[in-house]
């Protein structure tokens, strides 16, 4: 295996350059403070094991950006207060990291799944105003795609659903009315879904370039934190890299069992060059979940969790979107279009 990782390592690098230049002109931006956002090619066509034991399989069609980092606090709180100032509002302000010691560049807490979702389009019309961009905002109140959806609550969930409101936006595509993800054409800013989600956290390189989940060392595997070459209950210290150059330790790529945040990218990152998809903090998802009904899923384990199961690649939760907390912040995604 660590012979493997190696060769992979080659590959990554040349490819994460390209992604990165990729990003220059078409997902980044920087916000008035300073704090700089990067975005990250994920390949799409990919059918990817799933779950901790790898039991399953899960497909993403099209390819996809996702971000380097989870939103820091800096970022986050520039866009809201332009956002507010334009017509937007959010039912939670969100807050500085958690714990002991924070700081802006410490990932955005406090916010519900309806606070993500809503400060996702005000990024979108943020970065057009101030960058000259022309993306389309992705979540919508009308079935037309004229109007964004600009307003966060922490009411409970209808029961049932109305399309266009803030628990079952419209989804920009190319017919009308759509609500399903699937066929999203909006350029925007977005949360990820599940299955992107897993796979950017999971996602190596395709050695053979044949999207064979056989080939050993593409993905990494659902019981490890993404970014590590062992498995999570063998991460009991945390040693940066060992004599072969493979990270071996949960604490080498995640911030867990701990009293506080940490500064994004604190961590070493995973073979896409993603930081913290395991720990500091759960990042929320787009998708409903099945087991859970009138629930959203969060993934990626957070700060205080004292054990490093949590921080498994297949793992995930379930909460409503009204509800907050001291360990979810979210990370940015949008579809590949240009």
């Amino acid at each position: 295996m660590k012979n493997v990782l190696q060769s992979i390592a080659i590959t990554v690098i040349a490819i994460f350059a390209v992604f990165t230049f990729a990003c220059d002109d078409g997902g980044g931006g920087k916000s008035d403070n300073g704090i700089s956002f990067n975005m990250v090619i994920v390949p799409g066509g990919i059918t990817f094991p799933t779950g901790t034991t790898d039991g399953d399989t899960a497909t993403v069609t099209f390819e996809y950006l996702i971000g380097e980092t989870e939103v820091t606090w800096a970022l986050w709180n520039t866009v809201r207060l332009w956002a507010i100032e334009n017509g937007y509002t959010f039912a939670n302000d969100g807050q500085m990291g958690s714990g002991s010691g924070t700081a802006k560049t410490h990932p955005v807490t406090m916010i519900n799944w309806r606070d993500a979702m809503v400060w996702c389009n005000a990024l979108t019309e943020w970065h057009n105003a101030t960058k000259g961009t022309s993306y389309t905002c992705v979540y919508c109140t009308d079935g037309s795609y004229e109007t964004p959806l600009r307003a966060s609550t922490n009411d409970a969930v209808d029961t049932p659903l109305v399309s266009g409101q803030e628990d079952q936006p419209y989804i920009r595509g190319l017919l009308e009315n759509n609500i399903d993800m699937e066929h999203c054409t909006g350029s925007g800013f977005r949360l990820p879904t599940f299955n992107e989600w897993e796979l950017a956290a999971r996602y190596i390189a395709d050695l053979n370039e044949d999207d064979d989940i056989a080939d050993a060392g593409e993905y990494y595997p659902g019981s490890h934190a993404s970014g590590s070459d062992a498995v999570h209950d063998e991460t009991a210290g945390g040693s940066d890299l060992d004599l072969d150059g493979d990270i071996e330790y949960s604490a080498d790529v995640a911030v867990f069992n701990t009293d506080s945040t940490s500064t994004v990218k604190s961590r070493s990152p995973n073979a896409l060059g993603l930081h913290d998809m395991s720990g500091n903090v759960r990042e929320w998802c787009f998708d409903w979940s099945i087991d859970y009904p009138g629930s959203r899923f969060f993934r990626g384990g957070f700060y205080n969790d004292t054990n490093s199961m949590y921080l498994r690649v297949g793992t995930y939760g379930p909460w409503s979107p009204y509800m907050y907390g001291s360990s979810v912040g979210l990370r940015i995604a949008r579809r590949n279009l240009n």
